[in-house]
């Protein structure tokens, strides 16, 4: 019988010592693949259009003034609260105006009241309605930086105009807190309204008297409202039209273009080596 004869065993590793002279024999192939690569980026970078970014400043508003507006007396909150007197959250700080900044309404309601689902569209030719508009805008456009330690809250519009970046990073902290005085009014008028029927349907005079004092609290409540403009958020900083581009970022494409080519290039060599020496 005759006896086969063995090529090579793909399980055996490179000898290193090899793999880097041949590195360094092929560099000028090498370092050149680099620097084609790091031209593509360059060109890319080039007819990419600039995106501008707009950055407004704000922190949740501080409601001093309405949380003295509302009942002083913790006794008085549990006494009408026990009677089915209390309508609605009587709390000073509002959770949910806060998570109005982030909600996908707040942004629909921005991105309809602008009309900008036609100018959010890519160059595509199919259908584009409001849905894919306003996911565009929240995934593509808008973006948040918090600061947990100071509560400051950085709202960021990136967009190709610089002028409209810094018109929408106004207007949409603006809405955020048209939004939130109208759902304040309404609530509070809401409640005034509540009160005033169960006043009328109790003798108690402790409950009648906890009722006015709640009714005077949600007035006040209503006298804020309409007075601040910046109901929900206080502007720290305003946007600006910004004058230097965001991205592309030219100098750092290029930069990893060219490493991406030297590794590219770098993995052919070793991938050659491994060939050669299973064949071996």
């Amino acid at each position: 019988m005759g006896s086969g004869r063995v090529t090579g065993n793909v399980d055996t590793p490179p000898d290193y010592l090899k793999v880097w002279k041949e590195i360094w024999a092929n560099k000028f192939a090498i370092v050149l693949i680099g620097i084609v690569c790091a031209m593509v980026a360059a060109g890319f970078s080039l007819v990419a259009p600039p995106i501008y970014r707009a950055e407004i400043v704000i922190i949740p508003a501080i409601d001093q003034a309405e949380s003295r507006a509302r009942p002083a007396a913790a006794g008085l909150g549990a006494l009408m609260n026990a009677a089915g007197m209390l309508a609605g959250n009587n709390e000073g700080v509002r959770p949910d105006i806060l998570a109005l900044l982030r909600s996908r309404y707040l942004a629909e309601e921005f991105v309809r009241r602008n009309g900008l689902t036609q100018v959010l569209k890519p160059h595509t030719p199919q259908a584009w309605s409001l849905w894919p508009a306003v996911n565009r805008f929240r995934e593509r456009v808008l973006s948040f930086q918090e600061n947990p330690q100071t509560g400051i809250i950085t709202v960021a519009i990136d967009w190709v105009d610089p002028v409209a970046a810094a018109q929408w990073a106004n207007g949409f902290v603006a809405l955020a807190n048209e939004l939130a005085r109208a759902r304040t009014l309404r609530d509070s008028r809401h409640n005034i309204e509540y009160l005033e029927v169960q006043i009328a349907q109790t003798n108690v005079l402790a409950l009648r008297r906890a009722g006015y004092d709640s009714i005077k609290s949600e007035t006040k409540t209503l006298m804020l409202a309409k007075a601040r403009p910046e109901y929900a958020y206080t502007v720290v900083d305003p946007a600006v039209v910004p004058e230097m581009r965001n991205r592309p970022k030219r100098a750092l494409m290029v930069v990893l273009g060219f490493c991406a080519g030297l590794f590219a290039a770098v993995c052919v060599v070793f991938g050659r080596c491994v060939l050669r020496s299973a064949r071996t």
